[in-house]
């Protein structure tokens, strides 16, 4: 469970427009934004795909949800030019694309989607004898 991870990325160290892996409620992955005390994830709900921010562990009592545990490169994206529900919708769809790409699990669903995690979802290729 999130609140027994103990070991995280606190607020300070976090890279502007950063990608992380994260632990967090909807994504395993989101992009910093240090003005939003948040990560831009792609959520997924209702058969609706969109930009969502979920604000860090240390930042919002009770109503933080991520902990971020990995950085793993910059994004292409200007976080400046994320605006939460006013993101340009050309943005928006650049940014969505990015996430989706990095959350798609080996089965064809999305980690945030309808599993959380890829061990929630084994894939095995007994054609090449890997398991994913």
């Amino acid at each position: 469970m999130r609140q027994d991870i103990k070991e995280y990325i606190k607020p300070e160290d976090l890279r502007e427009g950063g990608l992380y892996r994260i632990s967090a409620r909807n994504a395993s992955h989101g992009i910093w934004s240090e003005k939003d005390n948040g990560f831009y994830i792609s959520r997924h709900k209702f058969g609706v795909n969109y930009l969502f921010i979920e604000i860090h562990w240390d930042l919002s009592d009770g109503f933080g949800t991520v902990k971020p545990l990995e950085w793993l490169k910059q994004a292409p994206f200007d976080t400046s030019e994320l605006n939460d529900w006013n993101t340009l919708p050309e943005l928006a769809a650049k940014v969505l694309v990015f996430l989706n790409d990095i959350e798609k699990c080996p089965c064809g669903g999305y980690y945030n989607d309808w599993h959380s995690h890829a061990s929630d979802c084994i894939i095995i290729d007994r054609k090449n004898g890997k398991q994913y």
